[in-house]
């Protein structure tokens, strides 16, 4: 970096326990989507990462779920576990090869990222980005939102 510039770190945006719950409140007519949010809002995978997401890189068994994939972005391996909640909206398992969220549209994600906090009451520019980054700062307590989860 050339001497006379700084960097200016981005602000991050990422939702609140509230603004997670004000979402899960609020109906989506589309259970395929709302369970691909709320996966990305527990494991913090980005969406191309879910979307090429095969039953072979889901592993292990309940209370002991893991990721094992390479992202799609940096190809850098990953292994990432993921709790029981997380590992059931994937929905039934399918044959290896498979991918686990097929009929997933980026577009209409985006899309549906713009509606549904809007209709939940939040302000707020909601990208994927945006969910991966929700991940990092509750990561201790995913056990709650996985409980919100079951509630709705």
């Amino acid at each position: 970096m050339s001497p006379g510039l700084r960097e200016i770190e981005a602000e991050v945006e990422y939702l609140t326990m509230d603004e997670i719950r004000k979402l899960l409140e609020t109906p989506l007519n589309d259970d395929l989507y709302k369970r691909v949010v709320l996966l990305a809002i527990l494991t913090g995978l980005r969406f191309c990462d879910i979307k090429y997401l095969t039953w072979k890189q889901v592993r292990g068994e309940r209370d002991n779920y893991y990721l094992q994939f390479r992202q799609r972005k940096t190809y850098k391996p990953q292994h990432v576990y993921i709790s029981n909640q997380a590992f059931d909206l994937m929905g039934e398992r399918g044959g290896p090869e498979k991918t686990v969220f097929p009929k997933v549209n980026y577009n209409y994600t985006r899309n549906m990222l713009k509606a549904w906090p809007r209709e939940a009451g939040i302000n707020k520019h909601l990208t994927f980005s945006c969910l991966r980054h929700t991940y990092q700062p509750y990561n201790s307590i995913m056990a709650q939102i996985s409980i919100l989860y079951q509630n709705y």
